[in-house]
């Protein structure tokens, strides 16, 4: 299973996002380069939000979305190949 997880969801300022990764009762845990804001991070899908009206905002977070979307396809390559 991966997700994406904030650093620290309570932070003020814009905060790093994990990729969370559990294989065989072992967790990895990786910084993705990524930073956003906690209030523009949906935590329940572990993905930005937007649906924000500042379509700024909205390019930037589709932005990390897809970003997050490749780094979850590889890692869940890794498993698959060995």
């Amino acid at each position: 299973m991966v997700k994406c997880l904030l650093k620290d969801p309570r932070a003020t300022a814009p905060i790093l996002i994990y990729l969370v990764y559990r294989y065989q009762y072992t967790r990895f845990k990786n910084s993705t380069g990524q930073r956003i804001l906690p209030d523009l991070w949906d935590a329940e899908y572990g993905r930005a939000r937007t649906n924000t009206k500042n379509k700024v905002l909205q390019r930037a977070n589709e932005t990390i979305n897809a970003h997050l979307d490749r780094q979850r396809s590889a890692l869940r390559a890794v498993p698959n190949r060995l």
